[in-house]
């Protein structure tokens, strides 16, 4: 009788640690891909990876695994083996030379919320038809027509930085100039007017910052459920529990407004249409068709165009806001730098109330001294997934399936391709010294098929909005100022202050 009743109990204990053996065992067949591959790297923790090493923030940590471990090494998110490169022949070979094998980033394990694939998710032949249609609005000739709508987006910021200056206050520069890139990304991809810093609850504010990982991090709540549960619920239950990178709410929201938009601009004579990215994009599907293989269909769903929207308001609000917020900060630490590109914006622009293309592209030390910045604190990676077994270099094979993440931030500060990488010297990018670099050794926009499709509109609108406030302030450092390089654009307490110039 006793024998009957411990039996059960037994057998469930066996169960129990059959169980813990196997997880056990997936848990070690997983972290065993790299040390098959034969690359180094730092000793992952069960299931977790590491992850935990980002604490002290990723910059800080990809810089410590590169010093010790080389150009070449492996990691795990969690159980995921990713190779880590920072070696320029290399970020060619995946970048440009072997592309087709590496097309594309690794999907995301929970669902975006969005009604069709986003551009930097979608799969090879998609991407390539998508971008051949997009591409054409994102030329550096057609970003310059939308350069009005920056302007006045610009306008209201200055309204803001003498209520700043007036009020004799240190301010978060990135923080500051997120409202304005929230204005230009509303303005020029959305075609609508906010005026987010004088009405923050405008319903259009409220439901991008629904959409804005910015905002809390990237790690919202509901994404970290999403995110353990995506391993035993399936991706569309999910998204009907709600659990998405984009509440629905929102996205309706956004496609209602592009639909109204664009039901309205086929109706308008093309002289009266607003010139801005939704009307370019609206055009190049219509304009350059016939630049895409027969088997392509050669139109945007509505679909798409309010995937694509969103996925340019998310890919370059909060971007655009850490440059300037970075450049604003580098400003305040070298003042010597500034008292140069203070002199350039005067002769170039000589007071004018707008900036327009023709003065930006004289900016030439602004050029410079924007790059050095993207050089030393971007902190941008570019993941990319290997879709068929690829040798890389001699000896080693990325299977498909593992993704490979190239570090430009750790590039940028080589010591081998850059003289005194920690000093900040703009002179490097005079176009005798561009020249001399190895290729593939500066890269902050990613390079081939993928580079980002709208670096031009980006880097107008940083050169316009630094050399309008240059005609009329300073930045100066405060005790909040970073004294760091290299933490990332994605980061907030980026304190500065503000000087009149004629005081």
């Amino acid at each position: 009788m006793m024998a009957c009743e411990t039996y059960p109990l037994s057998l469930s204990w066996w169960l129990l640690a059959a169980f813990i053996c196997l997880v056990l065992l997936y848990g070690y067949r997983a972290v065993s891909v790299l040390e098959k591959l034969g690359v180094r790297g730092p000793t992952p923790l069960p299931f977790v990876g590491n992850l935990l090493t980002y604490r002290k923030g990723q910059n800080i940590a990809f810089r410590e695994w590169r010093k010790k471990y080389g150009r070449v090494y492996g990691i795990y998110e969690g159980l995921a083996p990713k190779l880590v490169i920072t070696d320029p022949e290399i970020v060619k070979q995946v970048f440009v030379k072997d592309f087709s094998n590496f097309p594309m980033r690794m999907p995301l394990s929970i669902p975006i919320g969005l009604p069709d694939e986003t551009l930097i998710f979608a799969t090879f032949s998609d991407h390539k038809r998508r971008r051949g249609i997009l591409s054409p609005a994102f030329t550096a000739g057609k970003v310059k027509l939308v350069v009005p709508l920056v302007n006045r987006c610009v306008d209201f910021l200055m309204e803001n930085l003498e209520k700043l200056l007036v009020e004799e206050t240190t301010f978060d520069a990135k923080r500051v100039f997120s409202y304005l890139t929230l204005d230009v990304m509303a303005s020029t991809a959305f075609g609508v007017e906010v005026n987010s810093q004088k009405d923050p609850q405008h319903a259009f504010v409220q439901n991008a910052r629904k959409v804005d990982l910015s905002v809390v991090g990237g790690m919202k709540p509901s994404l970290i459920i999403a995110a353990i549960l995506s391993v035993i619920v399936p991706m569309d239950v999910l998204e009907k529990w709600g659990l998405t990178v984009c509440p629905a709410d929102a996205v309706s929201f956004f496609h209602s407004i592009l639909e109204t938009i664009l039901a309205m601009r086929t109706e308008q004579l093309p002289e009266e249409r607003r010139m801005d990215l939704l009307e370019l994009m609206r055009a190049a599907r219509e304009e350059h068709c016939l630049d895409l293989p027969e088997e392509f269909e050669k139109s945007l769903s509505a679909d798409e165009v309010t995937t694509d929207a969103i996925s340019f308001f998310l890919a370059g609000y909060d971007t655009i806001a850490g440059l300037l917020g970075t450049t604003a900060v580098n400003l305040a630490r070298y003042p010597h730098i500034q008292d140069k590109l203070l002199q350039e914006v005067a002769a170039v622009t000589r007071e004018k109330d707008d900036v327009q293309r023709e003065d930006v592209q004289k900016l030439e030390y602004m050029e410079m001294f924007l790059n050095e910045t993207l050089r030393m604190d971007s902190g941008a990676r570019f993941p990319r997934l290997c879709t068929q077994d690829t040798e890389i270099s001699p000896g080693l094979t990325v299977p498909a399936g593992i993704e490979v993440i190239i570090d430009s931030d750790s590039l940028h500060i080589d010591p081998e391709y850059w003289p005194e990488p920690e000093t900040f010297i703009p002179e490097r990018f005079t176009k005798e010294e561009c020249d001399k670099r190895e290729p593939f050794t500066f890269i902050p926009f990613g390079q081939g098929p993928r580079m980002c499709i709208g670096m031009h509109l980006a880097l107008m609108a940083t050169k316009i909005t630094v050399a309008r406030i240059l005609q009329k302030y300073r930045f100066v450092a405060c005790p909040g100022t970073p004294k760091d390089h290299g933490l990332g654009f994605f980061v907030h307490n980026m304190w500065v202050k503000l000087e009149r110039l004629d005081d």
